[in-house]
């Protein structure tokens, strides 16, 4: 569970850290992709479930071009913070040992992933090209391009 608890704290410190601040950068976006995909990962290897934990790895690609996105979407910051209140309510059933209560809210939390993934790509859509690029057309602030 430390780890799970570690991984939700960095969440909220790059969200934090955003909100403070206001900039978006390279650093805060590789943050958040990392502590999330940690996350699923950590609860994968824990249920000793290894098609669960092959099919993360695999949409650890997916999540790397639709997720942490906010210029594509500007209600992601609403969205991270959502997405990070279920990691959160996920780990409150576990320290439970409340199997029905986190199977219902990974199901929620992974409903709410997909419909996101298929925002951001529509919205990416509409860009001239209607291509998702892996990186924005333009650099975030102080960051690599």
């Amino acid at each position: 569970m430390g780890q799970l608890v570690d991984l939700c704290e960095e969440i909220s410190a790059a969200l934090g850290e955003y909100r403070r601040t206001g900039k978006w950068t390279w650093t805060l976006r590789d943050r958040l992709v990392a502590a999330d995909a940690a996350f699923h990962q950590t609860i994968a290897q824990a249920a000793g479930n290894e098609q669960i934990r092959k099919e993360l790895s695999r949409l650890h690609t997916v999540s790397e071009l639709l997720s942490y996105r906010p210029e594509y979407a500007a209600d992601e910051l609403e969205s991270m913070t959502r997405s990070a209140s279920e990691h959160l309510g996920i780990l409150a059933a576990l320290r439970r040992s409340d199997a029905k209560a986190a199977r219902d809210r990974i199901t929620r939390h992974i409903r709410h992933a997909c419909e996101r993934a298929l925002l951001v790509a529509q919205a990416a859509s509409r860009l001239p090209g209607g291509a998702l690029p892996a990186k924005p057309a333009t650099p975030f602030k102080g960051e690599r391009p």
